[in-house]
């Protein structure tokens, strides 16, 4: 019997290559491009998935029809380390599950060194939230080296297509039920689920081909939980290091107990409250937070005004800088202060005079990005 091909376009090297129709991209992979290496430092990667049409797949994706674009891509690539950093979770989840299977796992927020991660005990309530179990050096210790036996076995990471009523009852029985909620409010007849070593999981994205592709990770105690550190972006050898960085910490924690207290533990019973008529209420009420953390903010300048002449707001692009800066002027207003708002975001010079970073990129985190003359009349 003849064996169909098709025509696959490798932007890799420009070439064009024939395979079997119902091959895998790995397939293709193994023979014509194993590694990527970074335009920009040199540092060669191992491929780990593909942009297929500027669209990322696993590489145990079939091919089943002609591809113009097809670019494997490594941990160098946004979507490369995204991959790799789900791959990376669901190896920390089966470690969990087979050490604590009386616990459930929670991948909470990034932190400057990785992903802040907690156990907690399901069923009980504290202070409006599942009660967090406090992560010993020793647990930490276990499970890391439960990883580490993971990962030396190679083992596959399986996609099965499954009935949403289905998958929302294996992630029940597995005292996941933001992650049932979440699939329910989505709606979809089907859904994927990612298997590993008898355990399972969802994820929005593809993963790795197997456990052996992990190459770097570590665990570190951080608070009542852990961090999953992870590898440095222009240094895969390495885990990103130790920063800390308290304030931002705390604030995420805040906002993650916020969460809690009113309810929403995840986008599952956020789509569940908007269907439910709920969001007008959940906005009146994150919009009172936001006024009383303002007004309390005020009396801390109220309090110091007459040793602080200057109140600096830093974060990134479109974070809310200048909105919360006229909020905060309002609340001093209130007290009877008289604020003046200077915005930087008037006092940019011209793209053609934006200095540039060490890639060619325009820095507009430099200081010579703004223009200094005019600032200082």
């Amino acid at each position: 019997m003849e064996i169909k091909e098709i025509t696959v376009h490798c932007t890799n090297d420009g070439k064009e290559y024939k395979a079997a129709l119902g091959s895998t991209l790995k397939e293709l992979s193994d023979k014509v491009c194993k590694t990527v290496t970074d335009e920009k430092t040199g540092v060669v990667y191992d491929v780990i998935a593909a942009l297929v049409e500027n669209r990322v797949w696993s590489l145990d994706s079939l091919f089943m029809n002609d591809v113009e674009d097809l670019q494997f891509i490594g941990y160098n690539r946004m979507e490369g380390r995204r991959t790799y950093i789900r791959s990376l979770c669901f190896v920390l989840q089966c470690a969990v599950r087979d050490l604590f299977p009386e616990k459930v796992l929670l991948i909470d927020h990034h932190i400057p060194s990785g992903l802040y991660c907690e156990l907690q005990e399901p069923g009980k309530i504290e202070d409006g939230k599942p009660k967090a179990y406090f992560i010993k050096d020793e647990d930490i210790d276990l499970i890391k080296e439960k990883m580490k036996d993971i990962i030396a076995k190679d083992l596959p990471f399986s996609r099965t297509r499954m009935k949403m009523e289905e998958a929302c009852k294996i992630f029940r029985s597995n005292n996941q039920p933001m992650k049932a909620d979440l699939q329910e409010s989505i709606g979809t007849f089907s859904c994927n689920v990612y298997s590993l070593d008898g355990k399972f999981d969802s994820f929005h994205g593809p993963l790795i081909p197997s456990t052996g592709y992990i190459k770097v990770f570590d665990l570190i105690g951080v608070g009542n939980g852990m961090c999953l550190q992870l590898p440095m972006m222009n240094d895969f050898s390495k885990v990103m290091p130790i920063r800390r960085q308290t304030k931002i910490a705390a604030t995420l924690k805040d906002y993650s107990n916020w969460c809690s207290i009113i309810g929403i533990r995840g986008i599952g019973t956020l789509n569940n409250a908007i269907k439910a008529g709920k969001a007008t209420d959940l906005i009146n009420l994150a919009e009172s937070l936001h006024e009383r953390s303002y007004a309390h903010i005020a009396d801390m300048i109220y309090e110091n005004r007459s040793t602080k002449k200057i109140v600096m707001i830093a974060g990134p692009s479109s974070s809310g800088k200048t909105s919360s800066s006229l909020r905060i002027a309002l609340q001093c207003k209130v007290l009877g202060l008289t604020p003046k708002v200077i915005e930087l975001d008037n006092y940019f010079v011209d793209r053609d005079r934006t200095p540039k970073d060490e890639n060619g990129d325009y820095d507009f985190e430099s200081l010579y990005a703004m223009d200094l003359e005019f600032l200082n009349m």
